[in-house]
């Protein structure tokens, strides 16, 4: 857009400052904690942690319907961003790391340690697999989780790394990952 300067008093363009993770993150839930997570780097692959504080695992019909960890990942701001769904497993049901139409997504490993308060859940998966240059450093990330419980609370809600649930729109909001080798 070119601006001729006659009758323009002022161009105001506000940039919000990126949230910077260097290994550990934290998302609250009505004040209380509800997920903990953290990235690691192995070569070309992303590993990572995350503990969620759902005491009540339910699975819905589809991936983002019940408890889940879903995660906005992209290796820069003009870049397409992608969105992986992290169910939990529950019963005979193992954890699944989905993409958005539902698919698996192929080469990731995945444990999970459940217990009366939540799940803990250590994942890796190719760097190339999230859309990430093999060698990458940095990306950008966002996360939204869905508890059914929090903890021993009989309700759980909604929470998002940014406090926006906008990530689908743009990626202005998104934290700067900046990845640890192990």
């Amino acid at each position: 857009m070119a601006l001729s300067g006659a009758g323009v008093l002022a161009i105001d363009l506000a940039v919000p400052p990126r949230r910077l993770i260097t290994g550990a993150f934290e998302l609250s839930l009505g004040g209380s904690p509800a997920v903990q997570g953290g990235f690691k780097e192995a070569a070309d692959r992303l590993s990572m942690r995350v503990l969620v504080h759902d005491s009540n695992v339910v699975l819905g019909k589809l991936p983002w319907s019940g408890s889940c960890v879903e995660m906005f990942i992209s290796a820069s701001e003009s870049a397409s961003p992608l969105q992986v769904i992290l169910v939990p497993g529950k019963g005979r049901l193992a954890p699944r790391l989905v993409t958005a139409d539902t698919r698996d997504l192929p080469g990731v490993t995945l444990r999970q340690k459940s217990s009366r308060t939540g799940y803990e859940i250590d994942l890796s998966v190719s760097k190339k697999c999230l859309r990430l240059a093999s060698d990458a450093k940095t990306f950008l990330f966002e996360c939204y989780a869905s508890l059914n419980a929090l903890g021993e609370a009989h309700s759980g809600g909604r929470t998002s790394l940014s406090g926006r649930f906008e990530a689908h729109l743009d990626a202005a909001y998104y934290a700067c990952v900046q990845l640890i080798p192990s």
